[in-house]
């Protein structure tokens, strides 16, 4: 981004209350266009394309008219090709060159002068459709957004480390495992907390539920009584102390629950607490992410630069601050399902007390930069304000972002280095 584009504010745009110099303004400007610039750079290197079906249907007819005019067949001929070799151009090109009559038959192509009858016109929809789903099933770096309703498809860059990806429907996910974006954490981290998610349901049944004594079904307390009504069809009401029928049932005074059921409820109870302390933090920080992923919406962008009559490459940085919202959201939440994982040791005691500073430290740098994105904004989303508070403004969001960029930073390389995750995650073995 050039200089010159993201330029602060015009001489006619300041109010005449403004004391500082232009010396000290072009200072600032130079600045903030330095950091800004390399941030954007590094969120804007992205390791991916997300394709439309409609790209998709243009690359396949590219692909067969290629093969159709070298080859010297007709695109029926280079269609069956294609799909025998994987959509390879490169690999139909050698193969047909090296031996014609080898290619045509290993692709079951007929002889020549004889029209293919296997393949209809690609304007009929049902082989589109399927030259579509062979295309990306072919192409490993190739994979369908997982979103519901989407028809969009990324593609990989080849040897890129992190495999975080958002689609173009703002669905956020690992091109590996096709679950929700977790870098840095590990695919086999986040399979095993999705499925502590599920088994969860079923502690949570043991600490404060009890079943119906006629038709056995888990029910929770939902009352202050001592009586409770199972649901239809059951409809039984039953003492929930002593799990007695309610009928002729005065009291049951004293009922002492077995030790060993007393003992499975407390244990239930005590893991189950653990499991909230890091569940609700990942949820959040999750929930918060998918909000910020909202403010990409050009809406907002318009409406602060009409109130402050900015120009749209001069708030740039907004759109920097809330990508990283997003990215250091979803990064914190995946630190909290990690550390669920660890197990503590003498040898690992440090370790795990220096990702929990580090965790803290840039979750509290997170915390001021969003609530500076968010809440500070306001005024300036409402009424024209000052020049001079607005470059305040601009100035303070990007030294947050700035900061809590290298918070995270921090963070991410005492996660990817400086833990054996198989070890303190007791998965046993090496990576």
């Amino acid at each position: 981004m050039a200089a010159n584009d993201i330029k602060y504010l015009s001489i006619d745009d300041r109010d005449d209350d403004d004391s500082f110099s232009d010396s000290e303004e072009e200072l600032e400007e130079v600045n903030l266009e330095e950091e800004e610039t390399d941030s954007v750079a590094r969120l804007q290197d992205k390791n991916y394309v997300v394709l439309t079906e409609a790209d998709i249907r243009r690359r396949i007819k590219e692909h067969i008219d290629e093969v159709s005019t070298v080859a010297s067949i007709s695109k029926d001929e280079a269609r069956i090709l294609l799909l025998h070799y994987n959509w390879s151009v490169s690999k139909v090109h050698d193969a047909w060159f090296l031996d014609e009559k080898g290619a045509r038959g290993k692709a079951g192509l007929p002889p020549v002068n004889v029209k293919p009858s296997l393949v209809e016109e690609l304007s009929d929809e049902k082989i589109s459709n399927f030259l579509v789903t062979s295309y990306i099933e072919a192409n490993k770096l190739i994979k369908n957004c997982p979103n519901p309703g989407c028809e969009n498809a990324i593609e990989l860059v080849a040897g890129s480390g992190n495999k975080d990806v958002l689609c173009s429907c703002t669905h956020y996910f690992c091109f590996d495992c096709t679950e929700e974006a977790h870098h840095p954490v590990d695919c086999e981290t986040v399979k095993k907390w999705m499925l502590k998610k599920e088994a969860e349901n079923e502690n949570y049944i043991l600490a404060f539920t009890k079943p119906c004594p006629q038709c056995r079904k888990p029910i929770e307390k939902s009352n202050r009584g001592k009586y409770m009504r199972c649901p239809p069809p059951c409809n039984n009401r039953f003492c929930w102390i002593c799990l007695e029928p309610a009928n002729n049932h005065l009291s049951c005074n004293p009922y002492l629950e077995s030790k060993e059921v007393k003992t499975e409820r407390e244990m239930a109870r005590n893991y189950l607490a653990r499991y909230a302390h890091y569940y609700e933090r990942w949820a959040t920080n999750r929930e918060s992410m998918k909000r910020a992923i909202a403010r990409f919406e050009d809406e907002e962008m318009s409406i602060l630069g009409l109130v402050q009559e900015q120009p749209r490459g001069q708030l740039r940085f907004l759109m920097e601050a809330w990508q990283r919202i997003v990215e250091c959201r979803k990064i914190l939440a995946w630190t909290y399902a990690f550390g669920y994982f660890l197990t503590t040791s003498d040898e690992d005691a440090d370790k795990i007390k220096l990702f929990e500073f580090l965790q803290g430290q840039a979750e509290s740098g997170l915390e001021r930069l969003h609530d500076c994105a968010e809440e500070e904004l306001k005024p300036f989303l409402e009424n024209r304000l000052p020049a001079r508070e607005f470059i305040d403004f601009r100035e303070k969001l990007s030294r947050l972002t700035g900061v809590t960029e290298r918070f995270f930073d921090n963070l991410v390389t005492e996660l990817e280095y400086g833990f054996n995750t198989d070890k303190m995650c007791g998965r046993g073995g090496k990576k």
